[in-house]
């Protein structure tokens, strides 16, 4: 699923300049995919995260000095997949 689709499905994601101050991010420092998830019982916690487009994902993978020993997908129990990737040592 492309990432603008899922973090709109996702509904837990804020955009940079509503999180207070106290949250010590510089929101000129992000990029594009970027964004903080409410997180815990009370979701007072935040939780970074980047949603990379298949793209942007394949350039990161191939930039490193490292294989993909293992990749999965998995589902939240809301019907958001989630990509997974084990790396070694090339």
């Amino acid at each position: 699923m492309a990432g603008a689709e899922r973090r709109s499905r996702r509904g837990a994601a804020r955009a940079w300049r509503e999180w207070p101050a106290a949250a010590h991010l510089d929101p000129d420092r992000l990029e594009p995919g970027d964004c903080l998830l409410a997180w815990g019982p009370g979701r007072e916690a935040v939780r970074y995260c980047h949603f990379a487009e298949d793209a942007e994902l394949e350039a990161l993978l191939s930039g490193l000095r490292a294989r993909t020993a293992a990749a999965w997908t998995g589902e939240d129990g809301r019907g958001t997949r989630n990509r997974y990737f084990a790396l070694a040592p090339a």
